[in-house]
């Protein structure tokens, strides 16, 4: 029998989700300058690439967020 696994609080899911941003932003970023598109004029950024740093900031700062949260809870005793 299995046994029962407590539930994930916010902060966790949400430093989960965050790292999944990352690594969706890191994949993005790699193919957009590997790949590039072939449409976009000279001196400006792929879209890929751009997305890919858009994802990257938001995860980081999702993960910031959790991180406090998780860290503040320990610092209380509450986790």
């Amino acid at each position: 029998m299995a046994t029962p696994r407590q539930p994930m609080t916010v902060a966790r899911r949400l430093l989960r989700n965050s790292m999944i941003l990352l690594v969706i932003g890191v994949v993005a970023t790699l193919h957009g300058l590997i790949v590039s598109s072939p449409d976009t004029p000279a001196g400006e950024m792929a879209p890929q690439l751009l997305l890919g740093i858009w994802f990257i900031f938001m995860g980081a700062v999702m993960g910031l967020i959790s991180w406090l949260v998780i860290r503040n809870k320990k610092k209380k005793g509450l986790l």
